[in-house]
C-alpha cells in the first residue's frame, strides 16, 4: 500500500521511513520474526534495500504446520484449523484482481492485512507449544529443536541464496558429475553381477522389471491361481522368500 495508492493519504508514512523502520526491526536480534512463508517477505525486503542483515529469530508457521504434518501449510486453512476463525481473502477483499488493490482505501486495506500480522503471531506461539508438548512426551521427538535450530534460520539463508545467487566453480561441479556417473557405472555392475544378470534382463529403475527377474525367473513366488503374466498383477511371496 506504501507504494500504491495513487493519491497522498494524510498522516501515511513515507516508504522510505517505512522502510528504515521495519530494517531496525529486521536487523535486531531479539526482534520476533512470526509469519507464513517468511521467505516470501524476506525477498520483498530485499528487493527493497538489498543491504538488510536479517538478524531476528524466525518462526515460520509454514515449516512448523509440515513438521507436525498438518493438512495444510496456509496461514489461513491454520487459522481456522487452531482458532476456528475465517479470515478474510484475497478475493475476499479485491475479487481476486491484484490490480484493484491499488483503488480500495487504506482502512480497508488494514482489514486483510492487519489479521495477517496478529494472527501469523498467535498461530507461531500456538505451534511452538505444540511442538515443545511432542518433544516433551517424546524425547526422542525433536521437532522442536529442528524448527529451532536448523528450519527457521535456514530460511534467512535461502532467502540470500534466492536474490543474491551462489557462487559456484562449475568446473568442480562438472568433475564431480563425471566422477558420480563413473560411481553409478561400477556399483549398477556389481549388482547385476551379484544377480548373475545383465542389463539386458532388468533395468534398476523399474520396479515391476526387478520384481519379474527375481520372484518369477527364480521361482520364488507364490500365488492362487496361476503364474503371473506380468509384475502389474499382484502376487504374494511367501515369508520364506
Amino acid at each position: 500500500p506504501l507504494t500504491e495508492v495513487r493519491e497522498p493519504v494524510s498522516g501515511q508514512i513515507p516508504f522510505i521511513d517505512a522502510l528504515q523502520r521495519i530494517k531496525v526491526l529486521l536487523q535486531d536480534k531479539q526482534a520476533d520474526c512470526s509469519g507464513s512463508n517468511l521467505k516470501y517477505d524476506f525477498l520483498v525486503s530485499l528487493q527493497c534495500d538489498p543491504t538488510i542483515v536479517f538478524q531476528c529469530k524466525v518462526r515460520d508457521t509454514v515449516l512448523s504446520s509440515a513438521l507436525m504434518h498438518k493438512p495444510s501449510n496456509g496461514l489461513k486453512e491454520n487459522v481456522m484449523l487452531e482458532f476456528q476463525h475465517r479470515m478474510l481473502t484475497f478475493e475476499d477483499q479485491f475479487g481476486g484482481d491484484a490490480s484493484r488493490s491499488m483503488l480500495v482505501p487504506l482502512e480497508y486495506m488494514s482489514e486483510y492485512c492487519i489479521p495477517d500480522v496478529i494472527y501469523g503471531l498467535a498461530l507461531a506461539n500456538r505451534h511452538e507449544e505444540q511442538l515443545k508438548a511432542l518433544e516433551n512426551d517424546n524425547i526422542h521427538n525433536k521437532k522442536y529443536k529442528l524448527w529451532t535450530t536448523v528450519e527457521n534460520p535456514n530460511v534467512i539463508y535461502i532467502a540470500y541464496m534466492e536474490f543474491f545467487g551462489i557462487t559456484l566453480d562449475c568446473d568442480h561441479v562438472r568433475s564431480m558429475d563425471t566422477n558420480l556417473k563413473e560411481r553409478l557405472t561400477t556399483i549398477e555392475q556389481q549388482i547385476y553381477d551379484a544377480a548373475g544378470a545383465t542389463p539386458s534382463d532388468f533395468s534398476l529403475t523399474s520396479a515391476t522389471e526387478l520384481i519379474d527377474y527375481f520372484l518369477i525367473k527364480n521361482n520364488h513366488w507364490s500365488a492362487k491361481d496361476t503364474e503371473p503374466t506380468s509384475s502389474s498383477q499382484k502376487y504374494k511371496c511367501d515369508s520364506a522368500t
